[in-house]
């Protein structure tokens, strides 16, 4: 008797006998492995969320210019409503405030993606070329975790205070 995928010895491969068992027992595989994957992404916007937390728990007159547009690129991607059309490249970088200082445009959005990545572990996928470039989550879940985070009581306070000092910035020309 042949066995599939470590399955019980019970279920029968051939197309004579034993077909509905070997189905229900698929179908259950699934459904279990689907729960499973359920119960993982689960843990992983909670590690994810606990992460989030940890990293940005300092005050915010003590956290770092990186560390300021590190929150705006996450929270700005994360409320972002895809029905609204694309959020393109230029738009998150005016969004978030990259568009100030000595580091300009393309090139300070990409590095604080790659730092999002290396202290956060949230990737991004970029999709196209130039100006018609867009950012998205790797992952939906992250991108959940990462919109309740940001809309929970203190983190939207926060969020609104560094707009508030982007366009502070913008009126003084710096």
């Amino acid at each position: 008797m042949n066995t599939i995928f470590g399955l019980r010895p019970s279920i029968s491969v051939t197309a004579l006998e034993g077909t509905g068992p070997a189905l229900l027992d698929i179908f259950f595989l699934l459904l279990v492995s689907k729960e499973n994957d359920a119960q993982n992404t689960g843990m992983i916007i909670e590690d994810s969320l606990n992460l989030l937390r940890d990293y940005f728990r300092d005050p915010v007159y003590l956290w770092p210019l990186a560390k300021k547009r590190a929150f705006l690129i996450l929270a700005t991607l994360a409320r972002w409503n895809p029905s609204t059309g694309t959020l393109f490249q230029d738009q998150l970088i005016l969004m978030t405030g990259l568009d100030i200082g000595s580091t300009k445009g393309p090139n300070s959005l990409r590095a604080a993606t790659i730092a999002i990545r290396r202290n956060l572990g949230i990737a991004f996928v970029a999709q196209g070329n130039g100006v018609n470039r867009r950012y998205i989550f790797e992952n939906n879940g992250i991108a959940a975790a990462v919109a309740a985070l940001v809309n929970s009581s203190p983190w939207s306070s926060i969020h609104q205070l560094l707009l508030d000092e982007i366009s502070s910035h913008r009126r003084r020309r710096y």
